[in-house]
């Protein structure tokens, strides 16, 4: 008996270490094809082969024979994400960008429900002589592509006028629309000084400026927006200067609040040049973008999400935080089991009472 089942550990191990053996290319070619003589069905459960062949090509920097057997397995599996994304870089490779892009479209499309963060908010801070059509129209974009709760706050008081460049001074500015430019930084400290109380709120993700004057910061020209985590600034009067369509500024504005508002939360600029977020060196390349957040950047927003949400998800139950810290929705255990007994004196029980003082 012990014998059989020595013979029997051997087999398995054999077995074991035969299945985990890497297959080769011209082998899972060959399985790849016979899964192509079948029906889609048949044909789903050696799915994971074409995955595997599809990364070996991968690994040899082979692109066309990758993308082949990725666009195959695609057919079969439309809704791996993973291997659709690989197969928009290839096409952005080959420059194939209209193909690519309505790949990207439908996996942001897609994936868009997913981004939700409950109890948080983003503050939108409003300078004055603001087009209140855009405010509202980036409030409501915000909102939606990011997922968050949108408050929009009033400044009450004009740009800072610190390091202020008038366009007199013979400087950089030579546009005439241009009358002046306001210090960016500047502006976050006004901001910053102004709503400290907001912006340290423990829900609050921070707080995003919007002016309609032309901004900078040391020797750049011009800015669309500066920021940091918490706190930034933005501006659309470059959006304005070729005098636009009421579309194409505000696509331009919602495309700027995007991206500052990622850089507020916390997440790095994407590598996507289509995307809402991707850095433009001119108002040509702002305008070749989309108003939607790539891939990249959802990818970013989810970890940076459930993070947060671990953090509001904490309390003196699960953490080191104090009861006190708990707020008025907190559950208070009672170990105590519930008497069938009435409230108040009990059926037998002799009665005590004060006596009238004589």
């Amino acid at each position: 008996m012990h014998i059989r089942n020595l013979i029997f550990a051997f087999f398995f191990l054999l077995c074991a270490c035969a299945s985990s053996q890497k297959l080769s290319i011209s082998e899972l070619e060959e399985k790849v094809n016979a899964a192509e003589a079948q029906r889609n069905v048949s044909a789903r459960s050696s799915i994971h082969y074409y995955w595997q062949l599809a990364d070996l090509y991968l690994d040899n920097n082979d692109y066309d024979n990758a993308y082949r057997v990725i666009i195959s397995a695609l057919r079969l599996d439309p809704w791996n994400y993973k291997y659709q994304y690989i197969a928009a870089e290839i096409e952005m490779l080959n420059g194939d960008h209209e193909r690519a892009n309505n790949r990207l479209n439908f996996i942001n499309s897609d994936l868009k429900d997913l981004l939700n963060l409950p109890g948080y908010y983003l503050y939108l801070a409003t300078f004055p002589n603001l087009n209140s059509d855009v405010v509202e129209l980036i409030a409501a974009k915000v909102t939606e592509e990011f997922g968050i709760e949108v408050r929009v706050i009033n400044i009450g008081a004009r740009e800072s006028e610190v390091n202020i460049r008038d366009r007199q001074l013979g400087n950089i500015m030579r546009l005439k629309q241009v009358r002046s430019q306001y210090d960016a930084n500047a502006l976050m400290n006004q901001i910053s000084g102004r709503f400290r109380n907001m912006m340290n709120e423990p829900y609050s993700l921070g707080i995003l400026g919007i002016t309609a004057e032309d901004i900078y910061t040391d020797d750049y020209n011009f800015l669309f927006g500066l920021g940091q985590t918490r706190l930034g600034v933005m501006s659309y009067a470059r959006f304005l200067l070729d005098k636009p369509s009421t579309e194409q500024f505000e696509k331009r504005a919602v495309m700027q609040a995007f991206s500052s508002a990622g850089i507020i939360i916390g997440i790095p600029r994407c590598t996507y040049p289509s995307c809402a977020r991707a850095y433009p060196h001119s108002l040509e390349e702002h305008d070749r973008k989309d108003v939607m957040l790539c891939y990249e950047c959802r990818q970013n927003l989810r970890q940076r999400y459930a993070r947060l949400k671990a953090i509001i998800a904490k309390d003196s139950s699960n953490s080191s935080k104090p009861p006190s810290t708990d707020g008025l929705g907190k559950k208070v255990s009672n170990n105590r089991e519930k008497s069938e007994r009435k409230a108040g004196g009990q059926t037998g029980h002799k009665g005590h009472t004060l006596n009238v003082p004589k």
